[in-house]
């Protein structure tokens, strides 16, 4: 009995901890929203681009996270955070509207209100992994070999090259210590939402002296941004999706820019004979992967 009663505190104890946790994130998100910019500076061509347009103007949209966008001129734009499903999450929206712009590119240059500013995230472990095998397998794969990229002895293999990619970029981590040519793990989101630099696909230089969406920067804080600015960003995006939950996300999508939800998105008990056509992206996605390597992406 005294065993039961003490795991019972100890459960109810964790409960209100992690209520505690919820009603702390919750407030300090509320705090972002008020104060923080809701937009960025935007990167010259794209006030060109709204200018000579007049994309966003006459849009007839509601605010709010679920405000339809069935009447909206603007465009969609991805901001393509590296190895979170890019290029298959692109091919899917342009199937709803296109064009579909955006690159692996830093977030605040080139959100804009002539734009339907997307954001896809994914779980970190997976996304990590991720970034390690793409580094081991895929792109300049030699270029990175010759910077000493991590591959193990031979004998332990991609465990113990991944065990040693992330000590290299462990605790006491700087610039001088480099990336390998590859992604730079650390904060990869929240510096990719809070980064200012106009290049993209960055992977093609070996560093960037300001953060970038590949490389950290010149100064080793510059790989642990300021977690408001961060915060502030998702919520000045107007679509965050999750790699993991795809199918979900691209109904929700769809049913803003159509204002309907085709039968595919419809639970299986409701769809009867169209249920058994249902074919889950995530499925594809995650079956991929352990390779490292995303659906359409080489």
């Amino acid at each position: 009995h005294a065993l039961a009663a003490t795991t019972t505190t100890t459960r109810w104890v964790c409960l209100m901890q992690w209520a505690a946790a919820c009603e702390d994130l919750q407030a300090f998100a509320a705090h972002h929203r008020e104060v923080a910019p809701r937009r960025a500076p935007a990167h010259p061509n794209i006030l060109a681009y709204a200018e000579s347009t007049g994309a966003g103007r006459g849009e007839r949209s509601g605010s709010g996270r679920l405000s339809s966008w069935v009447n909206s001129t603007r465009v969609l734009h991805m901001t393509h955070i590296a190895k979170t499903g890019g290029r298959s999450v692109r091919a899917e929206l342009q199937k709803l509207r296109a064009p579909v712009g955006g690159a692996e590119q830093c977030y605040p240059p080139f959100v804009h209100p002539s734009r339907i500013n997307i954001v896809f995230l994914r779980h970190p472990r997976a996304h990590v992994l991720s970034m390690y095998l793409h580094g081991a397998h895929s792109g300049r794969v030699a270029r990175r070999r010759a910077a000493g990229y991590p591959w193990g002895n031979g004998t332990g293999g991609l465990a113990e090259g991944i065990g040693l990619w992330a000590a290299h970029f462990g605790e006491g981590w700087a610039p001088a210590h480099g990336d390998f040519w590859g992604y730079n793990p650390l904060n990869m989101v929240a510096r990719t939402l809070t980064c200012s630099d106009p290049q993209w696909n960055a992977d093609y230089v070996r560093t960037c002296s300001a953060p970038c969406a590949h490389h950290a920067g010149g100064r080793a804080a510059d790989a642990t941004p300021p977690r408001g600015a961060a915060v502030a960003a998702v919520h000045s995006a107007d679509f965050i999706g999750l790699l993991e939950l795809l199918d979900e996300s691209l109904c929700l999508a769809e049913y803003r820019l159509k204002g309907a939800l085709p039968p595919r998105c419809l639970c299986a008990a409701d769809q009867g004979a169209a249920g058994a056509a249902w074919s889950p992206l995530s499925v594809s996605v995650s079956s991929r992967a352990a390779s490292g390597r995303e659906p359409g992406e080489g």
